[in-house]
């Protein structure tokens, strides 16, 4: 019942923009996702009958299937049956697919396990996919590309209504590792497909692999304005000012005035938490997960701060674990709007202990984008901060004196807790990520069918976190970008 109220929140804050006049300046896309672990053959005929409608100029799609059946996407033989069944070329009309597995498709809502199957998203080549054909892109082989892949979907909608127009919303979604289901690190394929001479199956012209793709999402007519953003955790700590830090290391925050320890109160909160919880009969069973909301000087007032202050003390007020995860919801209220101010969010890998100058140290993620092989910011960020750069020169340091940090962590959630509750995710496109998934086991050629179709539904959901960005500097200066880790967190767009 939480779960539900707070998703159902979280989607209401989205309102959506006139439909009619957004389609007669839009391409409109086709979505639609079929879940289940059923056989190939009964796949088709749900994916069929959902594409009957689809105009036949609309030439290209994105497929993203859950890990478990990854290797579908590379059974040439299926995926010809396949987008024969959901395609009505021309006869003499090219097929354009990029094909990706992710960790597992959207839950029921936000708290439950993400699902398997298949969701689809077709479109126009120039208006799905841009530049599908430029680029590096190597010979699709057994092992594919070397590395993490990642699908980046330009959308239009903002993070936030203070965002510029011109300033749209992109999220990035790492996909899943495959090597135990089809002998590559990641699955991501773009594929070229021509009607063959008998006119009935598509056959396959080209196929790459890639490490990265853009697909600009333009909805199915009914965009929304802003984003609806689900982060599901809640402050530990009251905002603090850093003090001392070096990249991504925090050495001191202000504690009335003085510098002291960063870990210190943390580590009493922490224990304070513990206690908490146990005392509610449900102590906590191995390392707790802690992240870090780190804003740029300038980009919050005193107001602000008294809010996040605020929030800590009404969410270590509440008298049960329930009532602890809905205040939670506040999150898309006051962490949200400072992410398009340039603060972001960090998962806090280590620290506490030492002596000297090393006592109370954190550790930070240092992660705020999708990191490519050979990629060497971060490092370079490092050494400059190393080096006595400015901190706030570039837009990948983690931490800098006068910055304000606050630690959050996840309210407990059992998951026979969550295995029920509303179905919210129904229509258009969300990603995010979850801590359960259903288990890895793809069905293989039977004729007993087990798919649900959705129509109007796209998404996918990565155990990594996602990524998001829009290229413009916020209030405190930095881009606004930054990566989402917390498990639960959804992005409806």
């Amino acid at each position: 019942m939480v779960a539900g109220l707070l998703a159902r929140r979280a989607w209401r804050a989205c309102p959506r923009r006139d439909a009619r006049r957004w389609s007669s300046t839009s391409t409109r896309q086709h979505l639609f996702t079929v879940y289940g672990n059923g056989g190939q053959q009964d796949l088709i005929d749900h994916a069929a009958a959902l594409s009957s409608r689809v105009a036949a100029t609309q030439d290209a799609l994105v497929i993203l299937a859950s890990r478990s059946h990854a290797r579908w996407l590379t059974d040439t033989d299926f995926m010809s049956e396949f987008l024969s069944s959901v395609t009505n070329p021309a006869e003499d009309q090219e097929i354009h697919v990029v094909a990706a597995a992710v960790d597992g498709l959207l839950p029921q809502n936000p708290f439950t396990k993400a699902r398997q199957g298949f969701s689809i998203c077709r479109g126009t080549l120039d208006g799905l996919l841009p530049g599908l054909w430029t680029g590096d892109a190597a010979p699709t082989t057994s092992r594919g590309v070397e590395g993490d892949a990642a699908l980046f979907f330009e959308t239009k909608c903002r993070l936030t209504s203070a965002a510029p127009a011109s300033s749209p919303l992109t999220v990035t979604v790492p996909l899943a590792n495959t090597v135990f289901q089809n002998n590559r690190q990641s699955t991501l394929l773009a594929s070229r497909w021509r009607r063959s001479e008998t006119g009935r199956l598509l056959e396959l012209a080209k196929m790459v692999s890639k490490q990265t793709q853009n697909v600009s999402y333009a909805g199915d007519g009914t965009p929304r304005p802003t984003a609806a953003v689900h982060l599901p955790f809640g402050p530990v700590t009251v905002p603090r000012v850093i003090a001392a830090g070096l990249g991504n290391i925090v050495r001191q925050i202000e504690v009335d005035g003085a510098p002291t320890p960063a870990s210190r109160e943390l580590e009493d909160a922490v224990q304070a938490l513990y206690d908490r919880w146990a005392a509610r009969g449900h102590p906590l069973q191995g390392p707790l997960s802690v992240w870090a909301v780190v804003i740029p000087p300038g980009a919050v007032d005193e107001a602000g701060l008294s809010g996040l202050a605020a929030w800590q003390k009404d969410v270590a007020s509440r008298p049960d674990m329930a009532s602890e995860l809905q205040a939670t919801g506040q999150a898309s209220e006051l962490v949200v709007p400072l992410l398009q101010k340039g603060a972001r969010v960090y998962r806090v890998l280590s620290g506490g202990g030492g002596w000297g100058k090393k006592a109370g140290l954190l550790s930070l993620e240092p992660d705020t984008k999708f990191a490519m092989p050979g990629d060497e910011e971060g490092l370079d960020s490092f050494m400059r901060s190393f080096a006595g750069g400015d901190a706030e020169s570039h837009d990948l340091d983690v931490v800098a004196p006068g910055s304000v940090i606050q630690y959050y962590v996840q309210p407990l959630l059992e998951e026979k807790a969550a295995s029920g509750g509303d179905e919210i995710f129904t229509t258009g496109a969300a990603f995010g990520t979850s801590r359960w998934f259903t288990e890895d086991v793809a069905s293989g050629g039977g004729v007993n069918s087990d798919w649900t179709a959705t129509p109007g539904l796209f998404g996918g959901v990565s155990e990594m976190g996602l990524y998001i960005s829009d290229g413009q500097a916020g209030a405190g200066g930095g881009l606004m970008q930054t990566k989402l880790s917390v498990p639960d967190t959804f992005i409806r767009v």
